[in-house]
């Protein structure tokens, strides 16, 4: 039962609170116009593609809200996105410097989503996300990618801690950043190579006996081998690519020409896989490239084939790692092209992927069926 508070809104007055009243409006002003790309307006009945995403669901392995301003404006492209592509759950990510201010945040995530609950709901459980799908509503999931060095002093020797993340509404945890943590190494080169910690080996056992998924997308070679090792629950790599594939332009770094860090190798692909867990291929122009600009479509589904030809189709998804719409830019870390930097991007890929040859129920398992398992088979009790 909602709250009396929840307020209760039409679609329609969804978008009019977000000064939205047509898809057009989700391009910021001065972004490029998508109308000539985007999949034509045609019935389900007329297109394949179209039937599949109204008959679908998507989950997006994460997605980045504008936070940059006012609360209002975090839903508006997730609120919007799921009119576009079905029910779309995406990981929201809560990284806080410290347990307090992550738990804010959780909770400031909240109460947003009880104001507009007829929009939007929390996933807590796997069965969330069937909530989600039969009542038309966008699907959040709380998820920390980095836990700061200063995670050890936080935990202060207990790793009890967690049990309160999780009640505050956390359900995903990265193990490591770029740069490593105290809990094991980071992609880059520096921490690649460094192992699980002993506070980590702990860390790991409590999120297992907790049933909170365990992400290893930054996490270095060795600490992600050390995890699945040790791991009695299926892993994540939600945001990564393929180190075989990638070829980084990466002006400003040693590894120049070579696959970024970030990318996984065949070994770490394969050891996620066989946990049970799910790759899930970012759209980052520098981390999918497999030469130097310019970057395309094509190289995100030369990543997708790749992975699913290594470690099989259960084992693959989808993985904004940006906004929803190509609002929010990064230094070097644009979108590929404009397929990708569209609320559409999704009906692209999946277009092309279908060209490929993959017939509709290995689409939809790349949508989001895949996702869907790890959380069935962790969260849920």
């Amino acid at each position: 039962m909602k709250p009396s508070s929840t307020r209760q809104l039409s679609r329609a007055q969804f978008l009019r609170a977000f000064g939205l009243s047509s898809l057009a409006a989700l391009m910021p002003t001065g972004a490029l116009n998508y109308s000539g790309i985007d999949v034509p307006a045609v019935s389900a009945q007329d297109d394949p593609i179209e039937k599949l995403f109204a008959e679908s669901f998507v989950i997006d392995g994460v997605v980045v809200p504008d936070r940059s301003s006012s609360d209002s404006s975090i839903p508006t492209r997730p609120g919007e996105i799921k009119q576009l592509v079905g029910i779309n759950m995406g990981g929201t990510d809560v990284t806080g410097v410290d347990l307090a201010s992550a738990v804010n945040l959780m909770n400031r995530w909240d109460n947003f989503i009880q104001r507009f609950g007829n929009a939007l709901i929390k996933i807590k459980t796997a069965s969330d996300i069937d909530t989600a799908q039969t009542t038309g509503r966008y699907g959040v999931i709380h998820y920390a990618q980095d836990p700061q060095r200063e995670f050890s002093s936080q935990l202060k020797g207990s790793v009890q801690l967690l049990a309160q993340w999780k009640s505050a509404g956390l359900r995903i945890l990265q193990i490591a950043y770029s740069n490593g943590n105290d809990l094991g190494g980071g992609d880059y080169p520096e921490t690649n190579d460094q192992p699980l910690t002993p506070l980590g080996k702990q860390v790991i056992q409590e999120l297992n006996r907790l049933r909170m998924v365990i992400d290893l997308s930054h996490t270095g070679k060795r600490t992600t081998l050390d995890v699945v090792e040790l791991t009695s629950q299926l892993v994540t790599a939600n945001h990564t690519s393929a180190e075989r594939v990638n070829i980084c332009s990466c002006p400003e770094r040693a590894f120049s020409g070579r696959p970024h860090p970030r990318s996984k190798s065949d070994e770490e692909l394969k050891a996620i896989a066989k946990t049970g867990g799910v790759i899930g291929v970012t759209i980052i122009g520098r981390f999918i490239e497999r030469a130097p600009m310019p970057r395309s479509i094509d190289d995100f589904v030369a990543h997708v084939d790749y992975i699913v030809q290594l470690v099989g189709i259960d084992h693959v998804g989808f993985s904004s790692d940006a906004s929803l719409d190509g609002s929010i830019k990064y230094p070097q870390l644009d979108y590929v092209d404009q397929y990708l930097n569209s609320p559409q991007r999704w009906k692209h890929v999946v277009r092309r992927l279908s060209e490929k040859g993959y017939k509709r129920e290995d689409l939809q398992k790349l949508m989001g069926l895949n996702f869907k398992r790890v959380y069935q088979q962790v969260l849920d009790p």
